[in-house]
């Protein structure tokens, strides 16, 4: 009998990955979509992802954390992950994403998004605000122009403010 001393390391697992949208289930075009990418068991600095559609942007790998921004027009993107064992790439899966446009902001004047108002309430107000109704993404708009339409006698007249103010004219 002869004994020979070696040394190994090995890891004996299911692969498996963990990618959660941060503020969602779904990817939106044209912001940044916060995601943290994990494979269980292994560093995060070991883990390479990628995704399909758009493009995949390290923001802080130590704790898994990437922005992923996807292009008009993907209806899918799939976000794949790969590690380093000792210099061997290995797939250690994928999630699949759905895209989506963000939808329109919603107007409100005073706190109302339709309906007639008095003067004093336009007043008020002093400005039209826009708002994202049922959406629980965090995005602002700021308002960068609106119409106020009237009717003077017989015209239908379009009165317009190139900020979210009232002009004077308006009011």
């Amino acid at each position: 009998m002869e004994v020979y001393t070696f040394q190994s390391e090995y890891m004996v697992a299911k692969p498996g990955i963990t990618v959660s949208p941060t503020k969602m289930n779904v990817l939106y075009v044209g912001v940044d979509n916060p995601l943290s990418i994990s494979a269980p068991g292994i560093a995060n600095e070991k883990v390479q992802p990628s995704i399909s559609a758009g493009s995949l942007t390290p923001v802080n790998v130590k704790n898994g954390e990437y922005i992923a921004k996807v292009p008009a027009g993907a209806r899918e993107a799939v976000v794949s992950v790969m590690a380093d064992f000792n210099g061997q790439k290995k797939k250690m899966g994928e999630f699949k994403f759905r895209v989506k446009t963000v939808p329109d902001p919603a107007p409100f004047v005073n706190g109302k998004k339709e309906g007639s108002m008095t003067k004093a309430e336009v007043e008020a107000a002093g400005a039209v605000l826009a708002k994202m109704e049922n959406f629980d993404f965090d995005l602002k708009f700021t308002v960068t122009g609106f119409s106020v339409s009237v009717v003077k006698g017989d015209l239908y007249v379009d009165i317009n403010s190139t900020s979210n103010r009232f002009t004077p004219e308006q009011l």
